[in-house]
């Protein structure tokens, strides 16, 4: 996780002084894409509108759900990379006016409309408010079904199921793990504060978690996806604390006079890398989430910030400014064998491991911009994402490491977007009054 960042300063933070964190590397001659698979022809997906089966009360927004339901489906796989939905909704709809009159689906239309899969849904809506939504994929080549899901919850957690369904389409057209029903943790600030939010993946079903009333820094996920750890200054003094999605508990991990500032989870969710000042310099620590078993793994007089642990929960990388510069290290999770990782450039920050534990990305000072880096831990190959596009910082990995989360400032102020690993289809997904820091990209939730 990142702290403040602010190119060729020092920023005051709490009592001490932290170095402001960003880098400029050149580039290897060997440029490595983190794209696996070939490029090949995408898959053409028709989705028609889903139907609204039956209502007690007939209102106009649950009428709205079903062009909701084409709209979220067409964006989640659209940006798999794997699928082109078809965009033309006025032929898509005679098809499915004339399938409704037969009561038989018109294979010729799908196919003639260059479809090679198809998307059918219908919903019901309660008194209440309470939907039943049944979702189908179809082979439109074999002329036959291939999966049908039936999804229930409340309206408000509409675009939710949706997203569940687009995932499970991903999975069997694909084979890969969707990111649709993931979320993004981040800090927004909005006056003098900043509070913790969470928004889906695509920008939308924005809310506010915390109400600190006071300064929200450095959000982290457990491994389960049911708690996301914190830096809070409503004790006057910068602590960490939890808040725990499923119970709404609010907890403390760590309240020590000084800097404590929220790092990142051990895969197993029962340890935390965090940097505290406790002896009057930042350092890198290991504690319980229960608060015991304290260990230190930096020793220096440099400021040392940032944790990011390995997917194996074997290395730590962070940020240190041993040479001067903040730049990236790698250690062992006991604090040994440390060894740098950034050279050449005079400013890296936030740190982040890859899924798979074969990169990491970080921010960059590239001709007076930040911009995102990815860097194999070898150190051998790099490759600059983001490339004179204002500033753009805090990158995050989607769980399956096929996208990444970052905030840049090139349309005004500091929003959210989210871009492939190789860098392809930066969006924008936020537009809000309030500024983003820190974004932190969700696991896959035990829901």
């Amino acid at each position: 996780m990142d702290l403040f960042l602010k190119a060729g300063k020092q920023v005051a933070f709490a009592a001490f002084f932290l170095a402001a964190i960003f880098v400029a590397n050149a580039f290897s001659a060997e440029v490595f894409i983190n794209v696996e698979r070939q490029k090949g022809a995408l898959i053409r997906v028709a989705i028609a509108e889903f139907k609204l089966k039956s209502e007690e009360t007939p209102q106009a927004v649950n009428l709205e759900l079903g062009r909701k339901a084409k709209k979220t489906l067409s964006f989640d796989l659209n940006f798999t990379g794997y699928f082109e939905a078809i965009d033309n909704n006025e032929l898509i709809r005679n098809i499915r006016a004339k399938e409704e009159k037969t009561g038989k689906p018109d294979w010729k239309a799908w196919a003639d409309l260059g479809a090679d899969s198809l998307l059918k849904g219908e919903y019901s809506v309660d008194a209440d408010g309470n939907v039943v939504m049944d979702c189908f994929l179809f082979d439109v080549g074999r002329k036959e079904q291939i999966i049908g899901e039936r999804y229930r919850g409340s309206r408000t957690i509409f675009r939710r199921m949706v997203h569940k369904f687009g995932d499970e389409v991903l999975r069997n057209l694909t084979g890969e793990k969707g990111i649709a029903d993931t979320r993004i943790a981040m800090t927004v600030k909005n006056g003098k504060n900043k509070e913790l939010f969470l928004v889906d993946y695509d920008g939308r079903d924005l809310h506010q978690i915390s109400n600190e009333n006071s300064l929200v820094l450095a959000p982290a996920w457990s491994p389960d996806g049911n708690k996301i750890m914190f830096t809070t200054y409503s004790g006057n003094n910068p602590d960490i604390f939890y808040i725990d999605l499923v119970t709404g508990k609010r907890a403390p991990i760590i309240r020590r006079l000084g800097l404590n500032m929220a790092g990142a989870w051990m895969p197993n969710g029962k340890r935390i890398a965090f940097t505290m000042s406790r002896r009057g310099n930042p350092d890198i620590y290991l504690i319980d989430t229960d608060g015991r078993h304290l260990k230190r793994l930096t020793y220096t007089r440099s400021i040392e910030t940032s944790p990011t642990i390995s997917p194996d929960g074997e290395k730590v990388a962070y940020v240190s400014d041993f040479t001067g510069n903040p730049n990236i290290y790698i250690m062992d999770i006991n604090g040994e064998n440390k060894k740098r990782f950034t050279y050449g450039g005079k400013y890296s920050a936030n740190p982040e491991w890859s899924p798979k534990g074969d990169m990491i990305a970080y921010t960059s000072l590239m001709d007076g911009l930040f911009d995102i880096i990815v860097q194999k831990v070898t150190g051998r190959f790099k490759k600059q994402l983001t490339i004179f596009a204002g500033n753009n910082e805090s990158p995050s990995w989607s769980p399956n490491g096929s996208h990444i989360a970052f905030r840049s400032n090139r349309t005004g102020s500091r929003q959210l977007f989210i871009m492939n690993a190789n860098g392809e289809h930066q969006t924008q997904i936020t537009n809000f009054r309030g500024e983003v820091f820190m974004p932190d990209w969700g696991p896959w939730e035990n829901k």
